[in-house]
């Protein structure tokens, strides 16, 4: 049986190897405690999600493709984050959200299965004009952020930006965010 958690057949495994160890007497159980959690540490380290960090004055984010974006995801700018939702009551709630590829409108009172989630598609090109609506209110002064392309963005979906100050920026996003992030100079 598949799960969704890997370490839950990681102890599962684990169950069964001690057992059988202890029916047998291969193995010694006071051995079996060091391997356990050398073999934990080993497969929490593994486990633990990756972000990608790019730093420099004059940063790209690049929305064409197709890949999509669930909720949950989040790209984050200089420690303000701004996550993607799937349910459009989230969208109208959570201050600077961002749409996923759909976005869910649940239906109060449907008539059949298929009107019980109705769905919006939203393109990357949406979310990158989102976004960079999102970015030119950040700051103030001199650690504003200036939108380089505004025509790129409308257009392409790429979005690209500065500070004002020339000072560098933080971009943070999780290791399977499927946009493209480079730093131009």
């Amino acid at each position: 049986m598949k799960h969704q958690y890997p370490l839950y057949d990681f102890f599962v495994n684990l169950q069964f190897v001690v057992v059988s160890c202890r029916l047998f007497k291969a193995i010694p159980f006071s051995r079996i405690i060091p391997v356990f959690l050398f073999s934990f540490i080993l497969i929490s380290a593994c486990a633990t999600e990756k972000d990608r960090v790019v730093e420099g004055s004059f940063v790209e984010l690049n929305y064409t493709g197709t890949a999509e974006i669930n909720g949950g995801m989040w790209v984050e700018i200089d420690g303000h984050r701004f996550t993607h939702y799937e349910l459009h009551d989230d969208l109208l709630q959570q201050p600077d959200a961002l749409p996923a590829t759909r976005v869910y409108q649940l239906n109060a009172a449907p008539e059949t299965e298929e009107e019980r989630q109705l769905y919006e598609p939203f393109t990357r090109l949406d979310m990158a004009i989102r976004l960079g609506h999102y970015i030119s209110r950040l700051g103030e002064g001199e650690s504003a952020y200036t939108i380089s392309n505004p025509e790129l963005l409308m257009l392409r979906g790429i979005l690209r930006f500065s500070k004002s100050d020339g000072s560098d920026i933080e971009i943070k996003v999780p290791e399977d965010y499927p946009v493209q992030i480079s730093v131009i100079d």
